[in-house]
């Protein structure tokens, strides 16, 4: 996975907001460093195992994701263990921030 992120620290009406934005596509990236696909065709198939068309000639198929990075669950818990990760940090060097990967 690739992850662009901009780091930046705003201020409205002085008070300080400093947060990260941090992007990642849901497509792969293969071994031999080539995109991968963000999703795959399956088709349906009727009971001799052959694709089955629709009333236009064309083959039904579902789109299925190659990956489960555009899940809504698989963000809340990259986010959780974002959140866990850099409140540990701040209690090691005795801050009182926290944050809360819900907001």
């Amino acid at each position: 996975m690739i992850a662009d992120y901009a780091i930046h620290s705003p201020e409205t009406n002085g008070i300080a907001n400093p947060h990260v934005h941090v992007l990642c596509p849901i497509r792969p990236i293969e071994k031999n460093g080539e995109w991968g696909n963000k999703q795959k065709r399956v088709y349906e198939l009727d009971r001799n195992g052959n694709r089955v068309t629709d009333h236009n000639g064309n083959y039904i198929f579902s789109a299925v994701p190659t990956t489960d990075w555009g899940k809504p669950e698989t963000l809340e818990h990259w986010r959780s263990e974002w959140a866990r990760m850099c409140n540990e940090k701040f209690e090691e060097k005795q801050l009182a921030e926290r944050i809360d990967y819900r907001s």
